[in-house]
């Protein structure tokens, strides 16, 4: 008889030890997937601050070439304007000795390159 209450002893212990070894499993699983977690947080915010800086870049060479497309149209107008006023304010006879600077400033509005 004493041999099977001491086998129900163990028996019992086994159970509790059983109990006891699945909250310390269940404790390393919870610590492993918390450290991924913070990994993956981690990382998260090292993708999303360089994607932040790349968009910051791009915005900014974006916005220098607009600025650059917008002095070429102002320059564009500014002749036209020019053109224009001579056209209708001037002598056709005074054309002549301003055909060298008018050439010249078409000259090199022609050969202004536009990314």
């Amino acid at each position: 008889m004493s041999s099977v209450k001491f086998v129900l002893q163990q028996t019992e212990q086994e159970l509790l030890n059983i109990d006891i070894k699945e909250l310390e499993v269940e404790k390393d699983i919870d610590d492993a997937f918390e450290r991924c977690q913070k990994i993956l947080s981690q990382r998260q915010r090292q993708l999303k601050d360089q994607l932040a800086t790349l968009c910051e870049q791009k915005k900014g060479r974006i916005q220098a070439y607009v600025e650059s497309l917008e002095g070429y149209l102002d320059s564009a107008a500014s002749a036209r304007d020019f053109s224009n006023h001579v056209i209708n304010h001037t002598d056709l006879t005074k054309f002549v000795p301003l055909h060298s600077t008018l050439m010249q400033r078409l000259k090199k509005m022609s050969a202004l390159k536009v990314e």
